[in-house]
């Protein structure tokens, strides 16, 4: 008798998949095709930290990194930063982290995904809003320069209503 229901339940299973997957080979193909390599770690690092996964490709596409980048920054402060890799992590944030492993967070992109994502996630957590959060990310709300911020939510939204949009279609 289960057997029956599993057969009748299968095909309906299978059309869920892939209609799941078809919104990411539209996704993949345009928006983040330089990204389709890094597909999997990008849903499973979306799935471990709760965070929706449009959310983590638009942060992904805002960023626009790549594995092995080591991008430096020349902030107003007159310090120089560097990002590292697709989720361009700010070596300010790694100063916990052995010098020994940056490389991998730079090289790695799915390392670098999963950590970015695990940024991401708790600067949500901590933030008064989902967005404030988002932006924080980037750069804090209440950091010296907020259009920074405001700038970087808005960019972010953009690539995420654009995601979506290619996904609905």
């Amino acid at each position: 008798m289960w057997f029956a229901k599993f057969v009748v339940v299968l095909p309906i299973l299978a059309c869920a998949m892939q209609a799941q997957a078809s919104w990411r080979e539209k996704i993949y193909s345009s928006e983040l095709k330089n990204y389709k390599a890094f597909e999997k770690c990008i849903t499973k690092s979306s799935v471990q930290n709760g965070i929706p996964e449009i959310l983590l490709m638009a942060v992904i596409r805002q960023e626009f990194g790549k594995p092995g980048l080591k991008k430096k920054n020349n902030p107003k402060s007159g310090k120089t930063t560097y990002d590292y890799g697709i989720m361009q992590i700010n070596d300010i944030r790694l100063t916990h982290v052995p010098e020994e492993v940056k490389p991998l967070i730079k090289n790695d992109g799915c390392l670098n995904i999963e950590i970015g994502a695990r940024m991401l996630t708790k600067e949500i957590a901590k933030a008064d809003n989902f967005w404030q959060g988002v932006g924080n990310y980037h750069y804090r709300y209440d950091g010296k320069y907020p259009h920074n911020h405001h700038k970087y939510v808005r960019k972010v939204r953009e690539k995420w209503m654009r995601i979506h949009n290619i996904a609905t279609q």
